[in-house]
């Protein structure tokens, strides 16, 4: 019974089950429901080292057959294997060093109980603390792997890469552990250097695509740029047109000798076109401290379109603005999909309203807020999930692509508060050493 019991007690210290459970929940950081089918996964790895072979190669198969419909299971897979690849060399590693040093400076040798209890312990203290330097750092796993959806290839590769590592290292333990062949070391080193090439070449791939996608998000800002200039031009142009048609009612009022009727209609037209550049000017005034100028016009533009919308607009600038962290193309695509968002929001209400505001606290710290009314309170997740619109005929991506750019982006985090009357979207906008 005894030898049972010291025969368990071992078996838990040597499988590092915990400790790779430990890496794969501070990976994926999954929620209550996942927690269960987080820990099933590393069920096999008790009975090492065949059932987690078996299991490994399970896991590929099914990552290759559904991960086109479900792309998150790459997040799972990749962290699943960083867990039982990482994990275990660590452990290695420190049970080494911890026999080195009770053989030098104790002269004891420490048997497998105790070299795997001792150990297991220090390689826990030792993942803690990594953990604490990564939150430090700001490290998010799901930003690092995460994907636009068009370069799902890349995440493939690097999917195939680390599983052909894994694999490997996974078959050379279980061939070390009946016999010490130097040769099954030799192919050991050269699937590690036959994967890490593989691992250089598809970097190299998403470098190129990534270039491409400036390149592309460049020229579609200079499309919208002279979009905008198009569309002042058609604006200037019904300007005269309606001032046109305004003087051809003005000289009804003349022919017909009727100078109290041309008075007061020439005062009603002056009246309406004060209106209209007090609105654009007061707009103009409320920005002057944002200099950056392709973010700056397309934020006029959108409060403009708001304002002939009939709703209440407000923006505010604390402190005079220049540049801002991350990539400003980035941000124009996420502030207008906000922008919109807000202006259709604000559809079919009484007394709509809708704030812009854009605050500098510190050196490189910003915050971007668009606060707008709403008629009932909003389902944030629903939001902010693909294909959730209450436009008709349209595919509501527009939040979702922006949750997407916000997780893509270091320089940037999303938080949204709401209350019965309004809404807000935030951003924080910050540098990232």
């Amino acid at each position: 019974m005894g030898q049972a019991i010291y025969d368990f007690f071992n078996t838990v210290a040597y499988v590092p089950f915990l400790l790779e459970t430990l890496v794969f929940f501070y990976l994926i950081k999954p929620v209550k429901w996942q927690i269960p089918l987080a820990v099933l996964l590393f069920i096999p790895d008790i009975f090492y080292p065949y059932a987690q072979l078996a299991f490994l190669i399970i896991m590929q198969i099914i990552v290759v057959i559904f991960s086109k419909k479900y792309p998150e299971l790459f997040d799972w897979n990749i962290a699943y294997y960083i867990s039982i690849l990482v994990t275990p060399s660590l452990a290695e590693g420190v049970a080494g060093i911890i026999e080195l040093i009770a053989k030098t400076f104790f002269h004891t040798y420490l048997d497998h109980f105790q070299i795997n209890w001792i150990a297991g312990l220090a390689t826990l203290i030792l993942l803690l603390a990594i953990f604490k330097f990564l939150d430090y750092r700001r490290f998010n796993f799901k930003k690092v792997i995460s994907f636009d959806g068009q370069n799902i290839s890349f995440i493939r590769s690097i999917n195939w890469v680390i599983f052909s590592l894994t694999l490997a290292v996974l078959t050379v333990e279980i061939a070390l552990y009946f016999s010490e062949n130097t040769a099954i070391i030799a192919a050991w080193f050269i699937l590690i250097f036959v994967a890490i090439a593989n691992l250089y070449q598809a970097i190299r791939q998403n470098k190129k695509y990534m270039n491409a996608l400036i390149k592309k998000a460049e020229l579609k800002q200079i499309q919208e740029y002279s979009e905008r200039l198009e569309q002042a031009n058609m604006s200037l142009r019904k300007a005269r047109h309606d001032y046109k048609n305004s003087l051809l009612g003005l000289n009804g009022y003349l022919l017909e000798n009727d100078v109290d009727g041309a008075k007061k209609y020439l005062a009603k037209i002056i009246g309406e076109s004060d209106q209209a550049q007090n609105a654009s000017r007061t707009m103009t005034l409320e920005l002057s401290n944002l200099k950056i100028k392709e973010l700056k016009y397309l934020v006029i533009e959108k409060l403009q379109k708001a304002q002939d919308e009939h709703i209440k607009v407000k923006a505010e600038v604390n402190q005079e603005i220049t540049k801002l962290p991350g990539s400003i193309v980035t941000l124009i695509k996420a502030v207008g999909i906000l922008l919109d968002n807000a202006v259709e929001a604000c559809d079919g209400q009484t007394n709509p309203w809708l704030n812009f505001l854009l605050t500098k606290y510190g050196k490189n710290v910003y915050s971007l807020a668009i606060q707008n009314s709403i008629s009932h309170k909003l389902d944030v997740q629903q939001i902010l999930r693909t294909g959730f619109s209450s436009k008709d005929h349209h595919s509501g991506l527009g939040l979702a692509n922006l949750n997407e750019m916000v997780n893509n982006d270091p320089n940037l985090s999303l938080e949204i508060k709401q209350t019965d009357k309004q809404i807000s979207f935030e951003l924080l906008i910050q540098e990232v050493n």
